[in-house]
Parts: structure tokens; sequence; C-alpha cells
């Protein structure tokens, strides 16, 4: 059996890196081939969500300059 290694600072990049590879793996196709349509669905609503956010804050930031 295998110890497991509980330091905090482990368990805190672990997050962190769990954390940014969701955000990759959503825009990467074929990253994780998930069996469950449910889940590719749910990618989908998150790509798009996304996408309309940053076309949004975009939007925002240029009517402010101007």
């Amino acid at each position: 059996m295998e110890k497991q290694n509980n330091n905090p600072e482990n368990q805190q990049n672990y997050r962190k890196s769990g954390f940014l590879s969701y955000w990759v793996d959503i825009f990467r196709p074929g990253a994780k081939k998930s069996r469950n349509v449910n889940l590719k669905v749910m990618h989908g609503i998150n790509k798009i969500s996304i996408i309309m956010f940053l076309i949004c804050l975009v939007v925002m930031v240029v009517k402010c300059v101007r």
C-alpha cells in the first residue's frame, strides 16, 4: 500500500491544478472521453457561457473606454 502524502501544500497545488485543468480540458476536443451524455451537455453549456461572458466583458471594457 502506498503512503499518502497529506502535506497541505501538495493538496493546495492539486486543487489549483485540478481547477486549471478543468478549464483547459473544456476547450480541448476529445481530451477526456466522457461516457455520460449529461456531462457532455454540461461541458457544452459551460463553453457557451464562458464565451458569452468573455464577449460581454470585452463589450463593457470598450464602452467604458469610449
